[in-house]
């Protein structure tokens, strides 16, 4: 994965973006999402997105259960979208649960272990700076998820999102 491509990608999504050529928030039937990976792949591929990330819960499944679809020659990916690594990771920001989505990351990296069990970790590692760390340390971005949806202002949460370099 190559992050500064994703980083001058995010830098220019606009509002029409997503969905029309881009959508980097999605989950499958791996977490808890209606489509499996395999119809995402279809379903981006018929809608002629440019790039996508399958951001399950704790979990990098379906971007594996892809990466071997590819892998065994059953799909054609010579004319496909882009298929980034994703995750969502829930965490504790300014003391608010938020989730946390990583992109681009290297999905074998150690620093995520903890992250994708396909469920919630506990203790430190709850931390959002530790997992935006772990994310980063993974050669990934780390992004705040849908910040306006929590409890604490998406003023608060952004400004605090900003300070741990997501």
């Amino acid at each position: 994965m190559n992050s500064t491509k994703l980083k001058n990608i995010l830098k220019n999504i606009t509002k029409d973006s997503c969905p029309y050529s881009i959508n980097f928030h999605m989950h499958s039937t791996f977490s808890d999402g209606s489509l499996s990976p395999l119809q995402i792949y279809n379903q981006a591929k018929e809608l002629n997105i440019d790039h996508y990330a399958i951001t399950d819960h704790h979990s990098v499944d379906a971007y594996i259960e892809l990466c071997n679809l590819i892998g065994s020659s059953i799909l054609d990916f010579s004319d496909s979208p882009m298929l980034w690594t994703g995750i969502e990771i829930t965490c504790l920001l300014k003391g608010c649960l938020v989730h946390v989505l990583g992109l681009g990351f290297n999905p074998e990296s150690n620093y995520l272990l903890p992250y994708i069990t396909k469920k919630s970790v506990i203790g430190d590692e709850l931390l959002a700076t530790n997992v935006v760390q772990a994310i980063h340390k993974a050669d990934g971005i780390a992004v705040l998820a849908h910040p306006a949806r929590y409890k604490i202002s998406f003023n608060v949460l952004i400004k605090e999102a900003s300070k741990l370099n997501f």
